[in-house]
């Protein structure tokens, strides 16, 4: 996916209304063009939410998840899913050195097996 990147000052809830408006389960947070943390559905969930937070009045750097695993270009679907049984996580950011090329979401995954499986029927 292109992903979506945000300022870590930017509000949770402006964070969340874009996610939804762009059916995106998760966002980079980026400073100076470097990644630094991804914040996600979960992340608002148990961090916002479960935590009793006000979603306007809290800001990205101070709920996000910092500096995430990640992945680069080179890597396969197989090492996205890999890392994502392994640390129990939905969303993994792409990149090269510090800059984002976008984000592999189990969704994606599931997505592109299931049309794999499609045409295999065919």
């Amino acid at each position: 996916q292109k992903p979506l990147v945000a300022s870590p000052e930017m509000t949770v809830r402006d964070a969340v209304q874009w996610m939804l408006r762009e059916c995106c389960g998760a966002i980079l947070v980026e400073r100076s063009g470097r990644l630094i943390g991804i914040f996600t559905e979960h992340d608002a969930l148990s961090r916002v939410l479960g935590e009793g937070r006000q979603a306007g009045q809290t800001l990205l750097h101070e709920v996000m998840t910092r500096t995430p695993v990640t992945l680069n270009a080179d890597h396969r679907l197989v090492d996205a899913l890999d890392l994502m049984r392994q640390f129990g996580f939905r969303h993994v950011p792409v990149v090269d050195g510090d800059r984002s090329l976008g984000v592999v979401s189990l969704r994606d995954i599931l997505e592109s097996d299931y049309r794999a499986a499609m045409v295999a029927s065919r």
